[in-house]
């Protein structure tokens, strides 16, 4: 074999011609196919198949030069000479290079066969052989532009707008009778199920409101439609601040700050009734941070707490009654000297009681 020196100055010394190879090759896969039980045994069969793993690699090498092209394609079409499979001795694992497909998935039929991972490095070679090639679309950039639709924001402006804008109508199959004053709003008892346990056990359950194809009515009368509006905004999907900052807006009254604060109240109470605990937390913090609770409602804030279970303001209130219980019990003791009548009188004195006691 010739040294490295020889190499370097006569680089195809040592190399077998084109035609040499292509005889080999004939040969080898001839012996395969007649099935050679020596050629089949276990040591052997790693041999042979690394003896064809090289012919393919000097072929493919010759495939790159002009001058070879001619002579390959003259030999090799039609022939069954590539290994598309892994069992040597398989007759149905040799193929022509006119039954290969570069780029598909599968074998597209009996007579196109997909190229098998083993043979797959010498494309030049099966190119030269027939081997056909999936062509490939060059998409236009712009054609992948699209416009931005985002679904899940239409659906979602789309209820708020039937809830918000068509208080009854036919989109709604739920209306709500709510407050003294007898407001109607309606809603999709749907999207309330899958927002709320509490409507999901309203309307899903063996209950009046659960009944299908017709539309229901429920009536509240101990909330006010305001808090509730504000409710059901939250429930399909409206952050608490963008539901509840149309309340300055739609009220009328002169002491906005007496209003919001009945507002919250009442939303609490809301939530509470519906188990609504997120809800709940964000009206806490809010009526909390907002600076709701004063020296003036600070008992009253207390009881609406405990009674609404709101763990977060009742401590609230708790630590502020411990804070200014002078100043509370003084602020007290004056709404009794001025109270209007003996009802209100009774009322401040029961206030009275619950910070001396407490």
């Amino acid at each position: 074999e010739p040294n490295n020196i020889l190499y370097r100055y006569f680089p195809n010394i040592g190399k077998p011609t084109l035609i040499d190879v292509i005889k080999h090759w004939f040969l080898v896969v001839e012996k395969i196919k007649l099935g050679s039980l020596t050629w089949k045994s276990s040591e052997n069969y790693k041999v042979i198949k690394k003896i064809i793993e090289k012919i393919y690699e000097i072929m493919n090498e010759f495939s790159q030069e002009m001058i070879h092209k001619n002579i390959i394609i003259s030999f090799i079409t039609k022939n069954r000479l590539f290994l598309n499979g892994e069992d040597l001795f398989d007759n149905d694992n040799w193929v022509a290079g006119d039954n290969l497909v570069f780029g598909v998935q599968e074998d597209i039929s009996k007579g196109l066969k997909k190229v098998d991972e083993f043979i797959m490095p010498y494309k030049d070679l099966l190119k030269l052989a027939g081997a056909h090639e999936l062509e490939e679309i060059n998409i236009n950039e712009y054609d992948l532009i699209h416009d931005y639709h985002d679904q899940k924001d239409l659906l979602h402006n789309n209820l708020l707008k039937r809830l918000i804008r068509h208080p009854d109508t036919k989109h709604h199959d739920v209306i709500f009778i709510v407050g003294e004053e007898g407001t109607r709003i309606g809603a999709s008892r749907y999207v309330l199920s899958a927002a709320s346990e509490y409507f999901e056990k309203m309307f899903c359950g063996h209950t009046a409101e659960s009944e299908d194809n017709r539309q229901v009515e429920v009536r509240l009368d101990y909330i006010q439609s305001n808090s509730f509006r504000v409710f059901l905004r939250w429930l399909y999907g409206e952050s608490f601040e963008e539901a509840s900052s149309t309340l300055r807006k739609r009220t009328e009254e002169e002491n906005y700050d007496s209003y919001y604060l009945d507002f919250l109240v009442n939303l609490l109470k809301i939530t509470d009734i519906s188990g609504c605990k997120p809800l709940k937390d964000i009206v806490e913090i809010t009526i909390m941070k907002d600076g709701c609770v004063n020296i003036n409602n600070v008992i009253e804030m207390s009881e609406w707490a405990d009674n609404c279970k709101a763990l977060k303001l009742k401590n609230h209130c708790e630590k502020f009654i411990n804070l200014n219980r002078g100043l509370i019990l003084e602020k007290r003791l004056e709404f009794c000297e001025n109270a209007i009548d003996d009802e209100e009188r009774e009322e401040e004195s029961q206030m009275l009681n619950i910070i001396l006691n407490n």
